[in-house]
């Protein structure tokens, strides 16, 4: 089942607005009452109408073996804002799922339990002592204490249209390339110039964080210091990485998504062949394989060295358990199972995520995948991936940066002032 936090729904779940105080409450059905002698709790997130079967099959096997009933409710629209307002107005539902910005705030206001507290007396149904600290940080306080259960991940690859990559002549393919330890920035830079023959469009970008830090981190810059600090304006190996970047938009390898016709999204433009490369997680995979008119394959990014597996972002949700639910333990157990191993490995095996639990089973179900051909490198891209921080830190930044990204790009801006610009947002000095 594709991930809704991790998966093609990502783009909207990022899309946070500011939440008005005051604003009228969202209802989300199922919202959290007293169900507790019921063993009964609600479930929200997002995971669109071709997924909830999926979703559902999985939670009548938790029902059937815990006894617990789960409603759950798919959120539709801005799902951020209609959740932040149902937990600021005491009605979310007992179990959501939360990205940086919803984890940060609750945690801050004190909306999600402390999952700790019952994972000590329950030790035994998730290992949560072996999920992926990098990944797990957003959802931790400074006390180490876990408040939030990363359900599973996305790190961010390299796809590529094979049929137009033959048909722009090009000898040897992102992948192939990756395997000779030959797929560096000369080569994507040669490879893209090649696909402008086609009359397709090479490569598009976006406004979210992942193309941007995925980019200058996997062409040798540092965009995050130890600190979480966003370092891009200062750093010249990243000052380097954005150089490259602006110098595709300039040449034609490259287009800002921002300019393309309204209506032409960049997966959808990928779908119908029109664009020949994007740069989105395993959760397209699904999608890709209903396409018959190209074959298509994945890589790294292209690294420093050639063959490396790039460090890139990686994509990861939470599912937290309301302070105010009524059937915590309940709430808890599903929270347990979903984000256990049992719920990492049937997500993982339907081919659109990879986990965040350090397990040799769950790593063997992203090998086994034969959609792409090179999906089983999802393993090696999500252990050098990173998950940033101030996404969580720093909400307002998190929410303000696409808009300035577009304004920058709009505006023609130069590589240097749109790292000085974005850099401030991130850090919230803007």
């Amino acid at each position: 089942m594709p991930n809704p936090a991790t998966g093609i729904s990502r783009r909207s779940f990022l899309l946070a607005s500011a939440l008005a105080a005051g604003a009228p409450a969202v209802a989300l059905s199922g919202c959290s009452s007293n169900q507790s002698k019921s063993a009964a709790v609600t479930f929200g997130t997002f995971v669109g109408a071709a997924n909830t079967k999926a979703y559902k099959t999985f939670l009548d096997q938790f029902t059937k073996d815990s006894g617990i009933k789960v409603d759950l409710t798919d959120v539709t629209g801005d799902y951020v804002t209609k959740m932040r307002t149902e937990l600021i107005g005491g009605r979310a539902p007992d179990v959501f799922l939360a990205d940086d910005s919803i984890m940060g705030q609750a945690l801050k206001a004190g909306l999600v339990t402390n999952y700790s507290d019952w994972w000590k007396k329950n030790t035994a149904k998730i290992p949560l002592d072996k999920f992926y600290p990098d990944l797990s940080l957003f959802c931790k306080n400074d006390s180490g204490q876990f408040f939030g259960v990363p359900q599973d991940a996305n790190p961010v690859s390299f796809w590529f249209n094979q049929n137009l990559l033959d048909q722009a002549k090009v000898a040897q393919n992102p992948a192939q390339l990756q395997e000779a330890g030959d797929w560096n920035q000369e080569a994507a830079t040669e490879i893209l110039t090649k696909l402008k023959t086609t009359g397709k469009v090479p490569m598009a970008i976006e406004t979210n964080w992942w193309y941007w830090t995925s980019w200058i981190t996997a062409l040798g810059g540092q965009a995050f210091d130890d600190a979480g600090k966003c370092t891009w304006a200062t750093d010249p190996a990243s000052l380097a990485a954005l150089k490259w970047i602006f110098d595709q938009f300039a040449n034609g390898n490259l287009v800002y998504a921002g300019t393309l016709p309204k209506g032409q999204a960049v997966d959808a433009l990928f779908y119908s062949g029109q664009l020949a490369t994007c740069q989105y997680g395993r959760w397209i995979a699904p999608n890709l394989q209903q396409v018959k008119n190209f074959e298509y394959d994945v890589a790294p990014f292209p690294s420093k060295s050639g063959k490396d597996f790039a460090p890139v972002g990686i994509l990861v949700g939470a599912i937290c358990v309301n302070a105010k639910s009524k059937n915590a333990d309940a709430a808890s157990q599903l929270v347990a199972d979903f984000c256990g191993l049992r719920g990492q490995k049937y997500r993982v095996e339907l081919g659109a995520v990879v986990p965040t639990i350090e397990d040799k089973s769950l790593n063997g179900a992203v090998a086994v995948a034969k959609t792409p051909a090179h999906g089983h490198w999802y393993s090696d891209i999500a252990a050098k991936a990173y998950h940033p921080l101030y996404l969580s830190r720093n909400p307002d930044g998190n929410a303000a940066l696409p808009g300035t990204i577009d304004k920058l790009l709009h505006d023609k801006s130069d590589y240097k002032t749109f790292a000085e610009r974005t850099a401030a947002v991130i850090n919230g000095e803007a």
